[in-house]
């Protein structure tokens, strides 16, 4: 689901149409939330290594934010790690993170800033 950016919504259609085609699924959740969480974990999994991975190779890097509004109109602060990720010499805009804010004023985005490092 995440991969093809559906909505995790779709996600209990696709397992019985997959049931219907005769497809054995397996004794596990099959619910939109598990594959949620699922997305989650393993997203969460891929960034730690990506910061390693820069970290080790001791690649020049730079952190990039800019704010934003999402749902609701609530305030979220979007991070980027740019770095030069192929060995080229162009850097470029990796996402990071999205953070929600309690307000756009410096000190919650400078206490944000760390939890996504």
């Amino acid at each position: 689901m995440a991969k093809e950016n559906r909505p995790f919504v779709d996600h209990p259609s696709l397992v019985e149409l997959q049931t219907m085609n005769g497809i054995k699924l397996g004794n596990m959740l099959h619910s939109n939330v598990a594959a949620a969480d699922i997305a989650e974990h393993t997203a969460g999994d891929m960034r730690k290594k990506f910061v390693n991975a820069v970290l080790d190779a001791k690649l020049p890097l730079s952190t990039l934010i800019d704010d934003s509004a999402c749902l609701g109109y609530k305030s979220c602060l979007i991070v980027y790690l740019q770095c030069s990720v192929d060995g080229s010499c162009e850097p470029l805009p990796v996402l990071l993170d999205l953070l929600a804010l309690d307000s756009t004023d410096a000190d919650p985005i400078v206490a944000s800033l760390p939890k996504c490092m």
